[in-house]
């Protein structure tokens, strides 16, 4: 899942993602918050739904349909509950990349919230902020490995390697 409010960010990264892995489906979320709700409806059904997930993701959905109107075909974000089914029952994600700063809930407090729920997936925070106290906020709010925005091609496939081996 990757966090972020800026939907151009969020389709960029989605693409090198498909680029680097095929394998790997990206669901989008514009905002912490609306992660963090797709997390706890996940965790009150345990088995979500299509009309569960695309209630979370509908913004998400309709924001990035406006960016893909070209013909690539990984221009489309996949935000459907066949890619949350394939995961470990323990999460409905196996890495999650956040945004630290988003309007309505900051990538630091989403972490947080997420680890108080217990999820132990990876957390990788994407930040255009790289002041040492900046950083050492999102590692005491829990993420697992930080990379600074713009992001890397070779950056963003070693946090794959890392936490998702083929």
């Amino acid at each position: 899942m990757v966090v972020d409010d800026n939907a151009p960010t969020c389709k960029l990264l989605a693409i090198a993602i498909r680029k680097l892995r095929p394998d790997l489906q990206v669901c989008c979320a514009e905002d912490g918050k609306v992660a963090l709700d797709f997390f706890h409806k996940w965790i009150s059904d345990r088995q979500p739904n299509v009309n569960t997930v695309s209630d979370v993701v509908h913004v998400v959905s309709t924001s990035v349909s406006s960016l893909s109107s070209s013909n690539s075909q990984t221009d489309a974000l996949i935000g459907t509950a066949a890619a949350v089914e394939q995961k470990q029952p323990d999460s409905p994600f196996d890495l999650v990349l956040m945004d630290g700063v988003m309007p309505v809930l900051d990538g630091y407090r989403a972490t947080r919230q997420l680890r108080e729920l217990g999820f132990l997936i990876p957390i990788v925070a994407i930040t255009g902020n790289a002041f040492e106290e900046d950083q050492q906020r999102f590692f005491d709010a829990g993420v697992d490995a930080l990379l600074t925005k713009p992001v890397l091609f070779s950056q963003l496939k070693q946090s794959l390697d890392q936490y998702l081996p083929i």
